[in-house]
């Protein structure tokens, strides 16, 4: 089961926790100054709403199953809260079974018109291939210092075009974290945007794909931040930077302690209709531009655990059209969930 601590949701996420009708069951699962979390009562509170007919609480259920956050972790009963969130009308809970599903027909005509009907979401359940889902093709070794990889094909367009459509919602200016305070905030070296999938607007198709995650790098789930969809319009870039926390700063030496290094950083390229925007290795010489689908992972620190100052890279700007990113960070030691 996973750990959940006490985490103060961004702004675009607390809106959709306002606006969702089992807000209740949210307040128990973040937790507030006055009160811990509480994710059992969050089930039940969830469990409830579902016998009064809210998909939206069934897709967030299906959700708290994949974590194994407040009852037991299991793809299938994950899978099944989805498919009783669609067929109780979630619209988000249907189009994510049209991204899951092997069946490419039954997708398309659930994206193209919302086939409604008990026998088409049970059909698009159990067309969703969790090892498929869960394998991912192998990575190729592209540098060795620092180290990085490459691996084609990571994601299928259709997991692309969802997580830009998750998280083109609620984009804010991306802050960077101050060496000085260990507060983040906006700096002119990074003028990109960036929506968080944090536990209140994560879903089972990211979840799938942390998972994916995990069996390409070795590194564990729980190991890995909430993560960030990126946007870059043109001329939007984030200049020069290392992902590690830099323990010669008091402020990240005490985040170190706390929550454990940022030991490795994963993208995966969501879009590809843009000119510019690689990601560049400067002190290796070495820069990357992705397909829609495309990943790549990089170290950030050495064998021993020791920042590699090689890994210094940065996101170039987009000359034409749109870059967007999924950013997933991965620390060495268990997350509380946020």
């Amino acid at each position: 089961m996973r750990k959940v601590g006490a985490p103060k949701p961004r702004s675009s996420e607390a809106a959709l926790a306002a606006d969702e009708p089992h807000d209740p069951a949210i307040r128990l699962l973040l937790g507030d100054d006055a009160r811990a979390p509480e994710p059992e009562k969050a089930v039940e509170c969830l469990v409830e709403a579902v016998r009064a007919g809210s998909g939206a609480a069934a897709a967030r259920l299906a959700v708290l199953a994949g974590l194994g956050l407040g009852r037991r972790q299991g793809w299938s009963d994950c899978l099944d809260l989805l498919e009783t969130s669609a067929t109780l009308g979630h619209r988000p809970a249907q189009r994510q079974l049209a991204v899951l599903t092997a069946d490419p027909e039954l997708a398309a005509r659930i994206r193209s018109s919302g086939v409604a009907g008990a026998a088409v979401w049970r059909r698009a359940r159990e067309g969703v291939d969790i090892a498929a889902w869960t394998r991912s093709p192998p990575a190729q070794a592209a540098s060795i210092s620092p180290r990085i990889d490459v691996i084609e094909r990571f994601l299928p367009i259709e997991a692309c075009r969802w997580l830009i459509h998750r998280g083109g919602a609620g984009q804010e200016t991306a802050m960077i974290n101050d060496p000085a305070t260990g507060v983040a905030r906006p700096d002119p070296m990074r003028t990109n945007t960036v929506t968080r999938l944090g536990i209140v607007s994560t879903d089972v198709v990211m979840l799938l794909v942390q998972a994916r995650i995990s069996s390409v790098t070795g590194f564990p789930v729980p190991h890995m931040e909430a993560p960030n969809v990126l946007s870059y319009a043109p001329g939007q870039e984030f200049r020069p930077h290392y992902d590690f926390f830099n323990p010669a700063s008091a402020q990240f030496a005490a985040e170190i302690e706390s929550f454990g290094q940022r030991v490795a950083t994963f993208l995966v390229y969501l879009s590809e209709e843009f000119s510019g925007g690689e990601t560049d290795f400067p002190r290796a010489r070495q820069r990357y531009r992705g397909r829609a689908g495309d990943a790549l992972v990089f170290m950030n620190v050495r064998p021993d655990g020791s920042p590699d100052m090689e890994s210094l890279h940065a996101g170039l700007p987009p000359t034409r059209g749109r870059k967007w990113l999924l950013s997933q960070w991965v620390r060495n030691r268990p997350q509380a969930v946020s």
